[in-house]
């Protein structure tokens, strides 16, 4: 998985899970994956919250429907994007820095190589010993 971010000097740097110890690997991908649980459970608090709003405060229950689902959708919404932002923000990255520290990075996307989809050939010109043959990116 290619993991980018940005440095002390604000110039984004990219590295790959490939290139440190696999249990450090999971946890990045581990939070990751929370990224998007943290992104669902705002928008249900958020619609939870409107919904109880929209419902019992006395002028905004006066709307017309589409005004008051228009509310509704737009807080969920809201809520599904600001969430996972101030979670990454206030604790992911700074997790994932920590993990990837002593990582190799690159300044080029395509510089970065994949270990996991390295493919060696045996040289029969070299004793028949492993040679790089394609590195995909």
């Amino acid at each position: 998985m290619f993991v980018s971010f940005q440095d002390k000097d604000k110039k984004t740097v990219h590295t790959h899970t490939s290139l440190i110890e696999d249990e450090k690997a999971e946890r990045i991908k581990a939070l990751y994956d929370y990224k998007s649980t943290v992104a669902r459970t705002g928008a249900f608090l958020t619609f939870y919250a409107s919904m109880e709003i929209v419902n019992r405060v006395k002028v905004i229950s006066n709307l017309m429907f589409p005004i008051r689902a228009g509310i509704v959708a737009a807080s969920a919404l809201l809520g599904y994007t600001v969430a996972p932002k101030v979670w990454w923000s206030t604790t992911g990255d700074r997790e994932v820095r920590k993990l990837l520290n002593g990582a190799p990075i690159y300044e080029d996307f395509f510089e970065v190589p994949e270990l996991d989809k390295m493919y060696f050939w045996l040289d029969d010109d070299n004793n028949y010993e492993p040679s790089l043959w394609h590195h995909s990116v």
